[in-house]
């Protein structure tokens, strides 16, 4: 299967490096032309999991056409905080390539937009109207580290076209990678994304030093929280138990290979967002979410009851000291479980 996929972060690189290894045919856009040379000379990316090699099979360019040219399907893998300017871009880049009616544009995004707060997928295929693609979702525990060491992992392939998610599972499915189908791509991709506010809260009770019992309370919340949220959006609450929910929920939340996790330990510390984001080239994006969230909310659902979203926003974006988000949490009027 002849395979295109925008964007060579960790992940973008890792799921080109795994159906390469699997004998499809890849190929990678960069936006960094030091990326493309490093991927197509050493078999490397130079700026995100280095300490990896690719497959050699795997082409990178540095012009979307050429890697979407002749595609069967097409990955979006560009951090949401760059897709309000970048998704226009390519639209203009799609509407022209040679990529056959209904081919599947897959978006491994886990983050929402904002200014206004609105879906990935809402925004895009607004843009894409007339491209004639097949919008599918995908998401799961997908730690890229876990995966470019050749740990096994799951994840979903959702789409409202059962034949192309099923497809997809027969075609892309490897050895290290078990695909499940799901028909709610904004469950998935809304999972996706407020998993990654739980991830940030994790890292701040972890960077206090709280154990197993603050972070299963803190976890078990949020995850009412992300209940109440998913019908809002036009999610299936249900899609929440799978791999798109708690799955990728387990894995980012717990793990030091999660930059949003990472990211919590160094709020944590008391650094500040601009320092946080400037440790690293890798996006944490439940930092931004939690802002689209909170900000849609204020806005639109004023009703919705996520005391632990609105404290993660506190402590990014106005400075409250972590212990005192963690009292002001644990001195909420007494309450049946629900």
């Amino acid at each position: 299967m002849r395979i295109g996929i925008i964007g060579a972060g960790s992940f973008g690189s890792t799921l080109a490096h795994l159906w390469s290894s699997a004998g499809h045919e890849v190929h990678l856009w960069a936006r960094e032309p030091e990326v493309v040379a490093s991927i197509n000379s050493e078999n490397r990316n130079c700026l995100f999991n280095s300490q990896f090699s690719l497959h050699p099979a795997m082409q990178a360019h540095g012009e979307i056409n050429e890697a979407l040219d002749g595609a069967e399907v097409a990955f979006l893998a560009v951090p949401s905080k760059f897709l309000r300017e970048f998704i226009p871009q390519l639209s203009a880049v799609l509407k022209s390539a040679r990529l056959p009616a209904g081919t599947p544009f897959v978006s491994v995004v886990k983050g929402m937009l904002f200014e206004p707060t609105e879906l990935v997928s809402a925004f895009a295929q607004r843009e894409f109207a007339g491209a004639g693609l097949t919008w599918v979702q995908f998401c799961g525990p997908n730690l890229s580290v876990e995966i470019m060491g050749g740990q096994p992992t799951a994840s979903v392939v959702a789409c409202t076209d059962k034949d192309v998610a099923e497809r997809l599972q027969r075609e892309l499915s490897t050895p290290l990678l078990r695909l499940y189908t799901n028909q709610d791509p904004v469950g998935v991709e809304v999972c996706g994304a407020l998993k990654n506010i739980l991830a940030v809260a994790s890292g701040i009770a972890t960077g206090l030093g709280l154990g197993l019992n603050s972070r299963g309370v803190l976890l078990t919340r949020g995850v009412v929280e992300m209940r109440r949220v998913l019908p809002v959006f036009g999610g299936d609450p249900q899609t929440l138990y799978g791999l798109a929910g708690f799955g990728d929920l387990i894995a980012t939340a717990f793990s030091e290979n999660s930059r949003n996790f990472r990211a919590g330990m160094e709020f944590a510390k008391g650094m500040k967002l601009a320092e946080v984001e400037g440790e690293t080239k890798m996006v944490a994006e439940g930092v931004r979410t939690v802002k689209a969230l909170m900000e849609f909310v204020e806005e639109k659902h004023p009703e919705l009851e996520l005391p632990i979203t609105r404290q993660v926003y506190a402590v990014i974006y106005e400075g409250k000291p972590p212990r005192n988000a963690i009292a002001e949490l644990m001195s909420r009027p007494h309450k049946e479980e629900a």
